[in-house]
């Protein structure tokens, strides 16, 4: 689902816990850190819907 091997009508992206320990540190942090915070879910929308430009530019915020 990650890569869009499902993608056959709806885009579907997986987004889970990485699978390596994370420091604890806030809540912010540590979301950030897995890639599940705010800007990093808008990226991952966009990239999924062809907008890659501006989900690379989401990644750099």
């Amino acid at each position: 689902a990650g890569e869009g091997l499902l993608d056959e009508g709806l885009k579907i992206r997986t987004l889970c816990l990485p699978d390596y320990f994370i420091d604890q540190d806030s809540p912010a942090r540590m979301y950030a850190e897995a890639g599940l915070d705010a800007p990093h879910i808008v990226a991952t929308a966009l990239a999924a819907l062809g907008a890659g430009g501006q989900a690379a530019a989401m990644r750099r915020a």
